[in-house]
C-alpha cells in the first residue's frame, strides 16, 4: 500500500508527470538522453518536492502507524500504555515522524534516478534539451519557485471539493445502502 501511496504521490508531485504507461517507440532518447533528463531532475526540485508531499501526509502516516502499534501483540505494555496518553501518544508520533521522513529520504536520490530514466525514455533529446532551457528560464525558473506555493493552493481546493463531495456523497450512500437488502457473506476460502 505504501508503494501504491509513493507512486502516486510521485506523479501528482512532479510537473509534467510521467505515468508507468510503456514510451512509445518513437520518443526513445538518445545517448545524451539520460544525462539531459537527470539536469531535468534536478532542476525540478524533486527533493522539496517529496518533502512537501510526504509533510503534508504526516499526520495521517503517522495516525495509522501509531494506531497498528496499538493493536499490535508486538508493541510492548509500556509503548501501548504511552499511546492511551495524549503527550505519549504526540511524542510516539513525532518519533514515527522522524524516522518515516529519514527512511524517505534515504530514497529520494533513488526516486530521482529512476524519475530521469522516466524521462529519458519518454523525451527525446531535443525535447529534453527544451524542458532544460525552460526550466532555466525565467518563467521556468518562477514556476520552479512557486510550484510549492502553488501545489498546496491546490491541496486546500482539493480538501474544500472533497468534503463537498463527502458531504453529498455519504447521506445518498447511506440511503442506498439503508433501502437495500444486506448482502449474504461470501465464503471464505
Amino acid at each position: 500500500m505504501m508503494t501504491a501511496a509513493l507512486a502516486l504521490l510521485l506523479a501528482a508531485a512532479t510537473p509534467g508527470a510521467v505515468q508507468d504507461a510503456p514510451p512509445p517507440a518513437a520518443t526513445t532518447a538518445a545517448p545524451a538522453g539520460p544525462a539531459l533528463a537527470a539536469e531535468l531532475v534536478g532542476l525540478l526540485g524533486i527533493d522539496q518536492q517529496l518533502d512537501l508531499t510526504f509533510t503534508s501526509i504526516m499526520p495521517l502516516m503517522t495516525e495509522n502507524i501509531a494506531a497498528a502499534i496499538a493493536n499490535s501483540g508486538a508493541a510492548s505494555v509500556e509503548l501501548r500504555a504511552s499511546l492511551a496518553s495524549e503527550a505519549g501518544r504526540a511524542h510516539i508520533k513525532g518519533v514515527i515522524a522522524e524516522e518515516v521522513m529519514l527512511g524517505f529520504r534515504d530514497r529520494y536520490p533513488r526516486v530521482a534516478t529512476e524519475l530521469a530514466k522516466a524521462y529519458a525514455e519518454r523525451f527525446t533529446e531535443a525535447e529534453l534539451r527544451d524542458l532544460v532551457a525552460f526550466y532555466r528560464s525565467p518563467a521556468g525558473a518562477k514556476l520552479l519557485k512557486l510550484q510549492p506555493e502553488l501545489q498546496q493552493t491546490l491541496s486546500k481546493v482539493g480538501e474544500r471539493i472533497g468534503l463537498e463531495v463527502g458531504m453529498e456523497a455519504i447521506p445518498k450512500a447511506i440511503e442506498k445502502l439503508e433501502g437495500a437488502p444486506p448482502q449474504p457473506e461470501s465464503p471464505r476460502t
